[in-house]
């Protein structure tokens, strides 16, 4: 089928920049009840992860001055306008948003992350624990009160943040009394060990903010660990517990605290501490994320060592498993505990031979399954891997694997959704083998059933249908994909000319894998698409950065479908 050109830009979307001269690094965005778009991050005369040296985790800096950034645009139906902006410094210090939440009952948004004494790399402490709040019952928000800032004497930031029904806010992160300013960043964002690093977890009474003392707003402060980090943070309202996940000293863990008080539920944190051993070798055990299933017991994913393996050169890990574990919630055993192993390195996520970030993917489809996206490294090449498990037993029901062992063909996986019907979307990029019939260089898309009718480690036996983009001629990678309410998929990333990049988004058929359309943004520079989501009216959004010149703007593009 001959692809259909999405219209110009100008007809039915939006792009918008925010170009403060500076590298501008998006961190998270939200969408309130009112369909207001709101983005945070930071500004920054040098970029607060430094620039890549090119060496192994090697990182320069220059001379940083981060800025937290608030933007709200508004939804114009087939345009936009950016309504509000507050950029805060302070003393030209460095300072970061990493998290938004919104709490549409009271109409107040949450900005939550890290707010610097010392222009990094210091001696001394440098990052305290930053909140700043914003009223949006008028529409336009307006500040409440000064940041609140809290100074524990050592370093910390708050990397997620949530509100609870009763408008309480709570925020999870890490803190280090390492006095390196590499301690806490870069190494928080891409997962590598830092040097003693701890967890925290904390709840905020918001009524209480402006409090000459910053502690009086603090109803619990709890912390654990020594060598640990966590990365994910969950609510359930319904037992009254917040979930912390992550990692420390080797073994995966989950901590458990009464939402209440902070009380630890079980008595000895963590509740659970999860060590695989490999005969007498102790290995260990990285709980990269946690959710809650329809019984709201905590699931995790992550990766555990396997010294049996092969060790093969890898820039960032050891031989690795990949995991996945459901607990009960009632009494902290095992429902299941699912490896899923070859033996090469199995990843739910990584890093591409060219430094690419890859995060893998975790969906649950309408009726409980659990979807994984990754790859894996065999020595001489990469491949992909789509695992569907169920989520009652753990038992694989399917593992597709897209690759082979020739030495060059590396394939990874970016993304997978899952749509009404339970059947799963994945996107990857690479060099395939020839029975694969996907071209070298393009994105791809591959469609599975949620029902495999053949051997589980058969590569094709439940594919619907898999494309390419290579009738539109678009080479390159995918970063983000989202389905509309007609299960089809939008695919963002990535195209790659000569000596640039453009931003570009593709919609396909559900039913038969055509494109319907496509469209690319390109400013002459650098512009990179990184996630795509779709609302309810079928409106689709896409976020990305783009190169001005000297540093990196941020990118957000809305698109009309149907026009």
């Amino acid at each position: 089928m001959q692809a259909i050109e999405a219209p110009s830009i100008s007809y039915g979307g939006f792009g918008r920049n925010f170009n403060s001269s500076y590298p501008d690094l998006p961190r998270d965005v939200e969408v309130d009840a009112n369909g207001y778009i709101y983005l945070t991050g930071n500004s920054w005369g040098a970029d607060m992860e430094g620039y890549y040296s090119g060496e192994s985790n090697g990182y320069s800096y220059g001379t940083p001055s981060d800025d937290t950034v608030l933007l709200q645009y508004q939804d114009l139906g087939t345009s936009t306008q950016r309504i509000f902006r507050d950029i805060w410094p302070v003393s030209n210090k460095s300072d970061a948003g990493f998290a938004i939440a919104i709490d549409n009952a009271k109409k107040v948004l949450y900005v939550a992350g890290g707010a610097g004494k010392n222009n990094p790399p210091s001696t001394s402490n440098i990052w305290d624990l930053m909140v700043l709040r914003y009223d949006l019952s008028s529409g336009t928000p307006k500040r409440l009160g000064n940041p609140w800032i809290w100074d524990p004497g050592y370093n910390i930031v708050g990397m997620s943040a949530t509100v609870d029904s009763s408008g309480y806010l709570y925020i999870s992160g890490i803190w280090t009394s390492a006095s390196a300013h590499e301690h806490l960043y870069p190494y928080w964002k891409t997962g590598v060990d830092m040097d003693s690093p701890h967890i925290f977890a904390i709840k905020l009474d918001p009524t209480l903010l402006d409090s000459a003392t910053s502690s009086d707003a603090i109803v619990w402060y709890r912390e654990y660990g020594v060598e640990s980090s966590s990365y994910s943070l969950t609510l359930d309202e319904a037992s009254s517990t917040v979930y912390v996940a992550g990692m420390s000293q080797g073994n995966g863990i989950i901590l458990r605290y009464d939402m209440n008080d902070g009380s630890d539920i079980n008595g000895t944190n963590p509740w659970i501490d999860y060590d695989t051993t490999d005969g007498e070798t102790s290995v260990k055990d990285k709980f990269w994320g946690i959710l809650l299933d329809d019984n709201r017991n905590p699931v995790v994913v992550g990766h555990s060592e396997n010294f049996d393996k092969v060790k093969y050169e890898h820039p960032k890990y050891p031989p690795y498993d990949a995991r996945i574990i459901k607990f009960d919630k009632d009494t902290g055993n095992i429902i299941f505990n699912k490896i899923y192993s070859t033996v090469f390195d199995d990843f739910l996520g990584g890093f591409d031979k060219n430094g690419e970030e890859i995060k893998g993917g975790l969906e649950i489809d309408p009726f409980g399954n659990l979807f994984l996206s990754g790859f894996y490294d065999g020595g001489k090449s990469y491949s992909f891997r789509t695992l569907k498990i169920s989520s009652s037993t753990g038992a694989l029901i399917w593992g597709k694997a897209v690759g082979a062992s020739g030495t060059g063909y590396d394939t990874f996986s970016t993304g997978v959704e899952t749509d009404s019907q339970g059947n799963s979307y994945t996107i990857a990029y690479g060099r395939p083998v020839y029975y694969i019939k996907l071209s070298k260089d393009y994105w791809w898309i591959i469609k599975r059933s949620k029902d495999d009718p053949g051997p589980s480690y058969y590569w094709n036996t439940n594919i619907i249908w898999k494309k390419d983009t290579s009738d539109i001629s678009l080479k390159g990678k995918p970063f983000g994909i989202d389905l509309d309410k007609f299960d089809n998929p939008f695919v963002c990333g990535v195209k790659t000319n000569a000596t640039t990049k453009d931003f570009a988004v593709v919609k396909f058929s559900s039913s038969t894998g055509d494109i319907l359309w496509h469209q690319i943004y390109d400013t002459g520079s650098d512009d990179e698409a990184r996630d795509v989501c779709v609302d309810d009216n079928g409106f689709v959004y896409v976020a990305g950065n783009t190169y001005n010149g000297t540093d990196y703007d941020w990118l957000l593009i809305k698109y009309d479908p149907d026009h």
